[in-house]
């Protein structure tokens, strides 16, 4: 007896988004009608829960009021059939970026600091030759020296 997608659903226990998308990625083999709805085998319905069912382990765990063990379904743990996974992914993949990316603008900053301390230090250097050249000018256009002593003439001067 084949279902129809929303009976297909109710029956494996999803939501109806859920099987449409598992009808489009394949994991539900599926036969499209004529007027544009699904058709879902009851056999192929069948494995699908069986395997849903072997994701889910059952395990007994004792029940502390009541002093008896009672089954419990409860995940394995399975990381690839978390539903987060996948933005899991995203979000270390982004983060790794980002820690990748702050490195190099680390290593810019330091090269940048680098630059402008040597700059600094031409600056230093160049104003220190300035002023020195300046020195140097000033000595050449005073005259320092002393005075010669004019010869006296036939003793007037």
């Amino acid at each position: 007896m084949p279902y129809s997608m929303s009976k297909a659903a109710k029956v494996a226990g999803v939501s109806k988004t859920t099987m449409h998308k598992w009808v489009k990625s394949g994991k539900v083999t599926s036969t499209k009608l004529d007027d544009g709805t699904y058709s879902i085998d009851e056999s192929e319905l069948s494995r699908v829960i069986q395997s849903r069912k072997q994701v889910l382990s059952t395990t007994v765990i004792p029940d502390v009021n009541k002093g008896n063990p009672s089954p419990k379904p409860t995940p394995l743990g399975l990381s690839i059939y978390r539903t987060n996974t996948i933005n899991e992914i995203k979000y270390a993949a982004a983060l790794e970026a980002v820690t990748h990316e702050r490195q190099l603008l680390r290593e810019q900053v330091n090269e940048l600091r680098q630059r402008a301390d040597a700059a600094e230090a031409r600056s230093e250097a160049a104003a220190e030759r300035y002023h020195d050249s300046i020195k140097t000018m000033t000595r050449l256009l005073e005259d320092k020296r002393e005075p010669q002593q004019r010869k006296k003439f036939l003793g007037i001067f």
